[in-house]
């Protein structure tokens, strides 16, 4: 049965006569406020020029033109309301362009009047937020859409004078009250932070945009000193040096030659040797050479002063981002993954932006995504893997280099070790971090300018201003979580912790393996037990259709260790130096691996192939068997790609994940992660216009998202990432 059926099943069910009867009793209650409204003086005159001038304007449509056009600029009756078009936004532009004037009525009948001042009569436009009670709304969107009441929430643009005060405004919207409708509040576009200009005496705009003010000055004088100045000493030291040196009496091997290493001295034979393309011979060539010791070099080491200069400097950032050159002992793979991963989240949220928002003219399409054979919309809904891939190469990383630097220093542990094993994780993070969430202090209530901005709303202000410490402390997934700054955060929280419990893993695990993977599964059942008790206390919903997930299962880090649990264990693999060598079995794990990613992928299309994707047929069993599983054999399935991928049998598909092209992109990867929720923002909340939900148009949406993404990563990696990563190479030893 179509929603279109099942709404005139429901209408026809409805009491239409005990509905009229309810509304006449309610308008005879309030006739006095309905018919005899209270406005402020000003607002009241100008709403009755507005009215004269509407009835005389066809008549002397030259004097009243502003008059219809201030009618014409308010949301419409729309066609597609049993597509859920729920936001009717009208003309904002032309509402605020209105300039009529104020007059005096000398004789209503023949309509003249006298013109007190000219052009004084202003329109003012306002997103009035309605929760309307209109029967079988549920069947058109949904029972997600619906407000605690049980009503519709919807939104409509008006237009009135602008000497109308926000009091004006509820009490002329307030008749609607005898309907049935509530106004819980108001958005007026002249109180929008952005539209009054309240940046100009906000502390906190004026100050991060003061900070990334002289960044900037800061990066361009460097670099131009950089470029102009000490470019030249180094190429003058490199000409005087070549001069000087003579001949060398065979002193550094042939394989000595290392990448970087200025002026080297190569072997030819045991009697000549190539320095900077000249050939020098002899024993004066040795005395000289002697310069170029790893001893020597390290006391011809720049300066802290120029070090810190070049960290600065766009010539020496803008190479190492663009570099995608292949260290050696790299593991293979994982830039691929990581930034195929990003492009999925960003799908994801472009969909959710528009699936959840005011912004769509036909939610109820959304609403029938994943739906009778829609099956292929699932690999967007299978965005939700991207993050456990991301915990996944955590893991791995963190355990493949621990277990290295452990072997490097024969398993001895230092305190101090230790200490910078933290402080160099918080200091790595901290630069986009805290540029992220100045960001979101400081121009969050200034990003939109639009009809559809939700600056106003109570229930999505902007938490940073007071929880901001609870993301630099990286417990926002756990302690204030539902008042959460900059909510895709909860990742990092959930990392984070994470990292800092796994030398507790790792340092067993390196002495006594079958210690360490005593607590890597016992905290994986540990992990698998709770998950299943959480899912199984609910009805059979999922992160789409329960908004609790989030809060009770989604973000918590004893349901989401898992993955990042598979990652320490593949990294111990790896370090041991693990290889699979049967071409049989090879190819049975790469079959299984592929299959398994496909399963966890598209079997949910059987929870909502019925009634779409807000909605889901499965019980609590079902679900919680499924949501306990799936995240891990994910991780499990990718976790061989990799292994395959750093073993010599990734196959093309290893190849095509080690390009290195991947490795630009992979390091813009933890600001487009950050960055990317501001995109949509200021894209959706200075629209004027709804966007029609289709995957033909939203395909365009996602490629222009990302590239403005990967685009605005660029600039804040070589703004704040890469100089603050400079610095920290200066000002923390490295052992």
């Amino acid at each position: 049965m179509s929603s279109e059926e099942k709404l005139m099943r429901v209408l026809s069910r409805v009491d239409w006569q005990k509905l009229m009867n309810e509304a006449v009793q309610a308008a005879n209650q309030t006739s006095s406020s309905f018919l005899n409204p209270s406005y402020s003086q000003q607002c009241s005159d100008d709403l009755n020029n507005l009215g004269f001038a509407l009835r005389n304007a066809m008549s002397d449509p030259a004097s009243y033109m502003w008059a219809l056009k201030l009618a014409d600029a308010w949301g419409k009756f729309p066609a597609g309301l049993l597509q859920a078009r729920f936001t009717w936004p009208g003309d904002m532009d032309e509402c605020e362009a209105v300039r009529g004037d104020r007059f005096k009525v000398l004789n209503s009948s023949t309509g003249g009047v006298e013109v007190i001042e000219k052009g004084a009569l202003k329109g003012a436009y306002t997103m009035a937020h309605l929760e309307v009670a209109m029967p079988g709304a549920s069947v058109i969107a949904g029972s997600l859409m619906m407000s605690k009441s049980g009503k519709v929430p919807m939104n409509w643009g008006i237009c009135l004078p602008a000497s109308c005060n926000y009091v004006d405004i509820w009490t002329f919207m307030k008749r609607l009250e005898v309907i049935g409708t509530d106004v819980p509040y108001l958005l007026p576009h002249s109180e929008a932070p952005a539209v009054k200009g309240t940046w100009k005496t906000d502390p906190k705009f004026i100050g991060v945009s003061v900070f990334f003010g002289l960044t900037i000055g800061i990066i361009a004088f460097c670099t131009v000193i950089d470029r102009l100045v000490l470019l030249k000493m180094e190429e003058r030291k490199k000409r005087q040096k070549s001069h000087e040196l003579t001949d060398l009496n065979g002193v550094l091997p042939l394989d000595s030659k290392e990448k970087g290493m200025d002026n080297g001295a190569y072997v030819h034979n045991e009697n000549h040797a190539e320095v900077n393309g000249n050939i020098k011979h002899g024993a004066e060539a040795y005395e000289d050479s002697k310069d170029l010791t790893p001893a020597k070099k390290a006391t011809n080491k720049p300066g802290i002063g120029i070090m810190l200069l070049k960290s600065f400097s766009l010539y020496e950032n803008l190479p190492k981002l663009l570099d995608s050159t292949s260290k050696p002992n790299q593991l293979q793979a994982l830039d691929g993954i990581r930034f195929l991963s990003m492009t999925w989240v960003i799908i994801g949220h472009v969909y959710s932006f528009i699936a959840f928002g005011p912004y769509t003219q036909n939610l109820a399409v959304a609403g029938d995504f994943a739906k009778d054979g829609d099956w292929t919309f699932m690999g967007v809904v299978g965005g939700l893997f991207a993050v456990d891939s991301f915990f996944l190469l955590s893991g791995l990383l963190v355990g493949y280099l621990f277990l290295k630097m452990m072997a490097k220093i024969k398993g001895k542990v230092s305190c101090f070790m230790m200490t910078m094993y933290y402080v160099h994780r918080y200091i790595r993070l901290l630069p986009l971090y805290g540029a992220a969430i100045l960001i979101s202090v400081a121009y969050t209530n200034y990003l939109g300018r639009g009809p559809l901005n939700t600056w106003y709303s109570g229930e999505l202000k902007n938490f940073c201003d007071t929880n901001w410490w609870t993301n630099l402390l990286y417990i926002n997934n756990v302690y204030k979580d539902k008042e959460m700054c900059h909510a895709v955060t909860w990742y990092l929280a959930n990392d984070m912790q994470f990292y800092v419990i796994s030398p507790l893993i790792l340092i067993p695990l390196y002495w006594l393996p079958g210690l360490g993977f005593a607590a890597i599964f016992g905290l994986w059942f540990v992990s698998l037990g709770v998950t299943g008790y959480e899912w199984g206390k609910r009805s059979g919903g999922s992160q789409i259709t329960d908004p609790e997930v989030f809060n009770d299962i989604y973000i918590k880090p004893w349901c989401r260790i898992g993955p990042y649990l598979i990652g320490l264990i593949l990294a111990y693999i790896l370090f041991k130096k693990v290889k699979v060598k049967s071409r049989i079995m090879q190819a049975i794990w790469w079959v299984t691996s592929l299959g398994i990613i496909a399963l966890v992928v598209y079997i949910p299309y059987d929870a909502t192939k019925e009634n779409g994707l807000f909605s889901s047929s499965w019980n609590s069993t079902q679900r919680g068997l499924y949501e306990t599983l799936c995240k891990n054999a994910w991780a499990l399935a990718l976790g061989w790609i990799i292994f395959a991928s750093n073993t010599g049998c990734g196959g093309f598909i290893g190849d095509a994940l080690s390009w290195g092209g991947w490795a630009p992109l992979s390091k813009l990867t933890y600001a487009a992660y950050l960055l990317h929720p501001f995109m949509l923002d200021l894209n959706y909340k200075n629209r004027r216009n709804l966007i029609y939900v289709g995957h033909d148009s939203l395909i365009f949406d996602d490629i222009a998202f990302i590239t403005i993404t990967y685009m605005a990563s660029f600039l804040f990696h070589l703004v704040i990432e890469a100089p603050m990563l400079g610095i920290e190479k200066i000002i923390l030893p490295r052992k």
